[in-house]
């Protein structure tokens, strides 16, 4: 039974570094298009 709860809880640990990763990516992706749409509005309200 050890062996088991050592498993698990290093694939939960590994799902959790997976998650944070992907949080990470898609939280850069959001920042990145939200610069882009407000670099546009500025290059907008600047013409």
């Amino acid at each position: 039974m050890d062996y088991l709860d050592n498993l698990k809880y290093k694939i939960n640990n590994d799902i959790d570094s997976i998650e944070d990763k992907i949080l990470r990516r898609l939280f850069k992706k959001l920042m990145m298009e939200i610069l882009d749409s407000k670099e546009i509005e500025l290059k907008k309200y600047n013409s």
